[in-house]
């Protein structure tokens, strides 16, 4: 579930639909039947258009929420379920999947195309965020942590991390300085 620009609630169900909600009338707005089983993660883009994984899915749906045909558009790319969406300021969208793959999609028109791919890990991809300060920080099973800084928006990446031991010690915590001036 999230909320939306416009105040209203959009969620996700079970059943394999998506709606969005008026909290203030106590009423559904609109909804979109969809022929998933379980959506894990909604993103509202700066277009005002809703991004969604599916559960075991390697699939990225765009939704417009403001045409009745209820048609999406399908980002394909990732080899297993994409777990985490980032769109960045200048409206590209970041996905973060269990094949250790990071994707950059760049938006043409309407539509998405994938920009750059970075193999960042072994192993299953377990969050991602967005930091304050511009970076990307992503962890997995791999017990790394890398940041990702983006220079210009235009496809510079500086990588660093920092592995883990065995037993989940070590220099976790170290402050790694990669923005860019």
């Amino acid at each position: 579930m999230i909320e939306l620009a416009n105040g209203n609630i959009m969620m996700a169900s079970w059943n394999g639909g998506i709606s969005e909600y008026d909290l203030r009338k106590k009423i559904c707005v609109r909804s979109a039947k969809i022929d998933i089983e379980y959506v894990d993660f909604l993103l509202e883009l700066k277009d005002e258009r809703i991004a969604f994984t599916v559960n075991d899915n390697a699939h990225i749906y765009i939704y417009d929420k403001n045409k009745n045909d209820k048609k999406f558009t399908t980002l394909v790319g990732h080899n297993k379920n994409v777990i985490k969406l980032i769109q960045l300021e200048n409206e590209q969208i970041v996905s973060a999947s269990n094949d250790g793959k990071v994707k950059f999609w760049v938006k043409q028109d309407e539509n998405f195309i994938n920009s750059m791919t970075l193999y960042l890990f072994n192993d299953y991809i377990r969050n991602m965020i967005m930091l304050s300060d511009g970076r990307i920080c992503v962890c997995a099973d791999d017990k790394c942590i890398r940041a990702l800084g983006v220079k210009n928006n235009i496809g510079n990446f500086f990588v660093k991390y920092v592995p883990l031991d065995r037993e989940g010690k070590g220099n976790c915590f170290e402050i790694v300085d990669n923005r860019l001036n």
